[in-house]
């Protein structure tokens, strides 16, 4: 289990790359909503590995990031920096975070496997889940990784927002499911668990499966009332190459008969569901996902936003005054920067703070020689 080292401590400069690590370092606050890491090979430089850190706050914050590998218990890669904004949002209870996004490159691990990761306290307060199991401070800290392995240039490819919405289960004891994307570089199936080492819950409360696009996670949620958020944990894992990620956020329960209702999502080649699509891009040639949306409270506008768009992609939304009904336009022509695959999570947000969310996952091949 994480312990919270220096609860309040901050350090105030930045550390060298690869200098020896001493403790983790960042603002000791109740605000952490989210982390995830990803990397792949710089593609300048095969020696060089990028490594991308992105974080989700109340305010402005930055974490210190490690590696620690067989023979090294943990060295100092880089620290985020606080003003690398790629988006922002509110909870369900209107409550403002910031996400935000850096990438630093270091030498490619040769002490296999490195395990490539940032832990730190503290998360929001009122949080539910951890029962008697374990005292509330244990709860308090969190943790997220990737692991590099020799075999996986590129990462396993995640995206989950800092508040993931669930409905609430019908019956005592019963599970009510949320869906988190998260595919594989190479399109390889993949594994789901949860991980209790990283975002602490009492044992049974969260369930999980791999689903097509992502993990379908169940929480035991029926004891709890609507606005109850609790923490996650999640691995995911490559099948074909054996690198995982470790990621956490929140989850929150909503009514879903409030969240914006989807009617219908248009692709390149037809219909795509609204979780777990792919669609095939092709060098040169633009792509539209074409998303109607609707508003069941009356006199609401809608919105749309999105931390995941690739280089190049655009997010439009007709009419721009945001009354219902919404047409949401993704619009991307992908260029030889982009060969490879991603994730994009696009997020449908109401006045009064409620959102649904479209996830798909994309291929960029290189061109035919």
């Amino acid at each position: 289990m994480l312990s919270c080292i220096a609860r309040h401590w901050r350090a105030a400069f930045l550390i060298v790359a690869l200098s020896t690590c001493a403790a983790p370092f960042g603002a000791f606050a109740s605000h952490f909503r989210s982390g995830m890491i990803g990397y792949k090979i710089n593609r300048q430089d095969p020696s060089l590995l990028d490594v991308t850190v992105t974080t989700s706050w109340a305010s402005n914050d930055y974490l210190g990031i490690y590696m620690s590998s067989p023979n090294n218990g943990g060295t100092t890669l880089f620290s985020t920096s606080s003003s690398d904004v790629v988006g922002s949002g509110h909870s369900p209870q209107g409550s403002y975070y910031v996400t935000l996004r850096t990438t630093g490159t270091i030498p490619v691990p040769t002490d296999l496997p490195a395990r490539i990761y940032a832990s730190s306290c503290c998360r929001i307060d009122g949080l539910v889940g951890y029962g008697d199991y374990d005292g509330y401070y244990s709860y308090d800290d969190f943790e997220f990784a990737a692991t590099y392995v020799a075999s996986a240039p590129t990462s396993m490819i995640v995206d989950a927002l800092p508040f993931m919405l669930c409905s609430q289960a019908s019956a005592p004891g019963g599970l009510a499911y949320f869906f988190v994307p998260a595919v594989s570089p190479t399109g390889a199936t993949i594994t789901c668990a949860i991980n209790r080492a990283i975002a602490f819950t009492a044992p049974g409360e969260l369930t999980v499966a791999p689903v097509t696009g992502g993990c379908n996670v169940g929480w035991k949620n029926s004891k709890y009332t609507l606005g109850a958020t609790a923490p996650v944990g999640l691995t995911v894992t490559d099948t074909s190459t054996g690198q995982y990620n470790e990621f956490t956020f929140l989850v929150t329960i909503i009514d879903p008969a409030t969240l914006p209702v989807i009617g219908s999502i248009q692709g390149p080649s037809g219909g795509l569901p609204q979780y777990g699509g792919n669609i095939i891009l092709t060098i040169g040639i633009q792509c539209q996902i074409v998303i109607n949306a609707t508003d069941p409270t009356a006199g609401g506008t809608l919105s749309a936003s999105s931390s995941s768009l690739p280089s190049g992609a655009t997010l439009t939304i007709a009419p721009t005054t945001g009354v219902p009904p919404l047409i949401v336009t993704f619009s991307f022509t992908p260029t030889t920067a982009n060969i490879g695959g991603g994730v994009v999570t696009i997020v449908i947000t109401s006045s009064s703070y409620l959102y649904t969310i479209v996830s798909f996952s994309y291929t960029v091949s290189p061109p035919t020689p």
